[in-house]
């Protein structure tokens, strides 16, 4: 039996993923398949301030194939082509957060950051295997 509906927390979900596609049916939250790019996605995303759920499956995919060479391709490409445009997007107010959320069948990383974040000049910055190893 379906609960009662509620008001979707979700704007949109971003996927090419049939799990997130369905799971959003479900909620009856919208769903787009995922662009190519942080800059096509901020400029088809509605208003500053919704809620968006961007789900990014190729990483995986490589992983449960088994293939690190793809792994590793996969990992530069969702640095330059996502991250990096992303944190540029936060640090001029485009977007107001982003949280980023890892798993495996183990653990669970979840990390936010916020504009205001970006100004703890006295913080060093950690290689993600230490982040990976505190999980």
């Amino acid at each position: 039996t379906m609960p009662a509906a509620v008001k979707p927390a979700l704007a949109a979900a971003w996927s090419d993923d049939i799990l997130t596609r369905s799971l959003a049916a479900a909620a009856e939250t919208a769903h787009h398949g995922l662009p190519d790019s942080a800059a096509a996605w901020l400029c088809a995303a509605p208003a500053a301030g919704d809620h968006h759920l961007l789900v990014f499956v190729r990483l995986s995919n490589a992983l449960h194939a088994g293939d690190v060479p793809a792994w590793r391709e996969q990992l530069a490409l969702l640095e330059r082509d996502w991250m990096a445009p992303l944190l540029s997007a936060l640090r001029t107010g485009k977007i107001s957060a982003i949280t980023l959320v890892a798993s495996n069948s183990a653990n669970l990383l979840e990390v936010t950051l916020t504009p205001s974040q970006l100004w703890r000049l006295w913080r060093r910055a950690q290689p993600l295997a230490s982040h990976a190893g505190a999980a």
